[in-house]
Order: C-alpha cells, then structure tokens, then sequence
C-alpha cells in the first residue's frame, strides 16, 4: 500500500518539490550506520510514510541517521509536521543526531534562517553543535542576527557568537589572552633587566674610567712633586758672605796723638 501510494503522490507532485529534498551539509545515509536495537530502519520508514504521507524514499532516508527508535519518530513527526512534510529527511537528520527534540528544533531553525547545516562533522560548526551548547539560545539569535543582518556566513556567525556566548570557548579564549599578557609581561620584565644591565654596565664602566683619570692624575702629581724635588736637589748653594779682613795683614792705624 506505501508503495502505490508513494507512486502516485510522486507522479503529482515530483517535479514542484524535488529541489527541496536537498538537505545541506553531509547528510548521505550511510548503510552501514547503526538503527535502533528492536526496530528496524523499515519499520521507523513505514511509521513515519503512515503519519506523514510522504515519499517512501525521504522517510527512508530518514530513519538511516542510526536511530529509529520511538523518540525519534516522534521528534521526527513533530518537526516535519511544523516545517513540511517534504522535510522529513531534514527533521530525521536532526532527531538523530541532537540529543532532543528541543535542540533539533534549534538545528533546524539555525539551517533555515541561520545559514547552518543541520549536522555536518566536516565544518567547523553546525546546527546540532551549536544547539548543544548551554547558551543554545543567546547563541541561535546571535547568528541567525549575524546571518541575516550583519552579511555573514554561518560558519563566521557561529564563530563569532561562540567566541561570545560559549563557554568553552570563552574559556579559551581567556586563557589565550592571559598567556598572551603573560608572555608581554615577561618580555616587558626582560627589557626592564636588560635596561638595568646595561645602565649598572654604564656606571661601571664610568667608575673605572673616573678610577683611572684619578690614577693618572695621582701619577702626575707625584712625579711633579719628585722633579720639584731633584731640582732643589741639583741647585749650586749660594756663596756665605764674610768680612773683609784685608787678606790677612794686619794694618796698624795711624796714631793721631
């Protein structure tokens, strides 16, 4: 019965919503992904194809994300039933992967108005991821905001508001910039003992050279004193004045009596 009805519906309606089948980002079934234990990805199609009425290949597509258990159908159910029906691999690919209903709602928001993929391991940030996040709220305004007011990717809207918001990220974000100061302030203590070094080097340099002018001019000095004292030393003695005793002879003076 799903297969005859599958045909019909895809005879009608094939060519207006092929397009919107096409879910961004790494979302491929993989065959050899795990299912639910007890439920088969057949069993979960079929549940989904009967309360969606939907092709069988979306609700197929959507129950091989690794679950298919009673949860997911529901997850499943509720958010293609809000975004469309023909979204069903979408809303698949979001109750698998998140961890609830809540934040596949959130993944899903973030891939139609924020520019995310729903679930991609290969970038740096998806919907799933982002919606995780404790602040999953202020984090999905941020970048809904940054996609459709500020011109950003979603990628760069996310990295932005994670750095913001996350705190994870902030946390790293702090420690970097801690270490960050941290190596100025040791660059900055370095140049400051270099700058001692250098000044203590000066004076030192000064002092020796201040030691040596003295030195000679100690020098000078003492060997002006000793040439001072070596011409005192060499000078002729000045000859002693004595009286005339007229050579010796003794005259006698004439008497005057």
């Amino acid at each position: 019965m799903k297969k005859v009805f599958a045909l019909t519906l895809a005879a009608l309606t094939f060519s207006s919503v092929s397009q919107a089948w096409i879910i961004k980002g790494n979302n491929t079934p993989s065959p050899s992904q795990p299912v639910s234990r007890g439920i088969s990805v057949e069993d979960c199609s079929d549940s989904l194809y009967q309360s969606l009425s939907t092709f069988s290949s979306s609700t197929d597509a959507a129950c091989s994300y690794g679950r298919t258990d009673r949860e997911f159908q529901r997850c499943t159910i509720s958010i293609a039933q809000e975004i469309g029906h023909q979204y069903v691999q979408l809303a698949g690919q979001a109750c698998a992967t998140a961890r609830n209903t809540a934040e596949a709602n959130c993944a899903i928001d973030l891939y139609f108005r924020g520019g995310l993929y729903v679930s991609n391991n290969s970038m740096s940030a998806d919907g799933v991821r982002v919606c995780s996040n404790v602040e999953k709220d202020q984090l999905k305004s941020c970048v809904i905001n940054q996609y459709q007011t500020r011109g950003k990717s979603g990628i760069d809207a996310a990295r932005i508001c994670l750095e913001q918001f996350d705190p994870a990220v902030k946390a790293r974000r702090e420690a970097e910039q801690k270490r960050i100061e941290a190596e100025k302030r040791a660059a900055e203590a370095k140049r400051q003992e270099e700058l001692r070094r250098q000044e203590e080097q000066r004076r030192q340099q000064q002092q020796a050279e201040q030691k040596k002018k003295d030195e000679e001019a100690r020098k000078k000095e003492e060997e002006r004193k000793r040439q001072e004292q070596q011409q005192q030393q060499t000078q002729p003695s000045a000859p002693v004045s004595t009286p005339d005793t007229g050579g010796g002879v003794i005259v006698d003076l004439p008497n005057f009596e």
